[in-house]
């Protein structure tokens, strides 16, 4: 019997989550890539995940809004080996996008490297993210995070979208939205995830949604995508249907 079964049977609740939060997070920063799980091609060869497919619209979407500086600035957090900045690098080159990139998986840092020569990366956990006050050098008009934190804690979360709100227009969230409208973050045990109230969390940030929409193919880690968009003043129209 595996020990998450064991744990499952035995533990209390709270130590069963601790233990699942912890597998969570070390097999993000810790997964090897092997014959068995050759994760790094695995990720790049999902070009054509319909998930994906649709996420890459809905950002096009958002970037065809924005009236355009001479240069036009969008970071992924949690961006593994980049598939998601190369497809909207290779849909939109004739803008002139700059390309931020942060990662803590060393192995899809390297990938990416070699792959995306022109993104700009930071190898970081949450922590180091959050203090690195020169990553990016920049603010931008975009961040986005898909189907990540799902496998981060609360406070490591908000540490997150706290420093996202400060430096970005738009933030746009792929992950599991169970429970958008809560109050506080809720854990699955089976899958193991995280459901955040991200609605409650971005509007005490001073964001505003301004469009959602369920995912082709959902699953409890990722059902919808939002965007919330930051509120300078009241006459901003930002309501999409």
């Amino acid at each position: 019997m595996s020990i998450k079964k064991i744990l499952k049977n035995l533990a209390p609740q709270f130590i069963l989550e601790w233990y699942l939060t912890y597998k969570l997070r070390s097999g993000w920063f810790k997964r090897k890539n092997t014959t068995e799980d050759n994760h790094l091609e695995m990720y790049w060869n999902t070009r054509n995940s319909v998930n994906r497919i649709r996420l890459i619209e809905l950002i096009k979407r958002e970037i065809s809004d924005i009236s355009h500086p001479d240069q036009l600035n969008i970071l992924e957090y949690g961006s593994h080996v980049g598939i998601n900045l190369d497809i909207i690098d290779s849909l939109l080159p004739d803008n002139s996008i700059t390309f931020y990139a942060v990662e803590p998986n060393l192995e899809a840092i390297n990938f990416m490297r070699e792959k995306l020569p022109y993104v700009k990366l930071l190898h970081a956990d949450d922590v180091n993210f959050v203090k690195n006050d020169l990553f990016p050098p920049t603010k931008v008009q975009i961040s986005f995070v898909n189907s990540v934190f799902y496998c981060m804690n609360p406070k490591r979360v908000q540490s997150v979208l706290l420093k996202l709100s400060k430096i970005s227009d738009v933030i746009i969230l792929g992950e599991g939205m169970v429970n958008l409208n809560g109050n506080q973050s809720e854990f699955m045990i089976d899958p193991p995830c995280f459901q955040h109230p991200y609605r409650k969390w971005l509007g005490n940030l001073n964001f505003i949604e301004c469009w959602s929409e369920d995912v082709p193919d959902p699953r409890p880690q990722l059902n919808k995508f939002i965007a919330f968009r930051k509120k300078y003043n009241s006459s901003i129209q930002t309501e999409r249907h």
